[in-house]
């Protein structure tokens, strides 16, 4: 794996993210792919796209409220490596309505730590 650019890690996950909406039409999801892919070296991303397709790479999806620096990334990787296992490809979203805190889904299981989801939570 870590003959891979992050580059093409990170398109790699847009890619797979992109193809399981069914809510846009094909051309919408050809105009997200190739906004995404221009920068990214294309064979590796496509090579990581086929993994996480064929299940052999889990993504991670990391929302926060604000970028994170590249420490945080890595004590966030590291933490997810420890727990679920060392073959993910990350993509970090940023989402400013989520406030503050952190949202982590990895498969079907989500860890939210999110500000918005601990006032849901208080209010329930």
């Amino acid at each position: 794996m870590n003959t891979y650019s992050i580059k093409a890690m990170e398109s790699a996950g847009r890619l797979y993210k992109i193809s399981l909406d069914n809510n846009s039409d094909l051309v919408e999801k050809v105009f997200e792919i190739l906004k995404f892919v221009e920068n990214a070296p294309l064979d590796q991303t496509v090579d990581i796209y086929r993994d996480i397709k064929n299940k052999w790479l889990t993504l991670a999806e990391v929302t926060t409220a604000k970028n994170l620096t590249q420490a945080q990334k890595i004590k966030v990787e590291k933490y997810i490596n420890d727990n679920v296992g060392n073959k993910i490809c990350f993509l970090y979203e940023i989402d400013p309505k989520i406030i503050g805190g952190i949202k982590v889904r990895v498969g079907d299981n989500v860890f939210d730590e999110s500000v918005v989801a601990k006032i849901r939570d208080l209010t329930l």
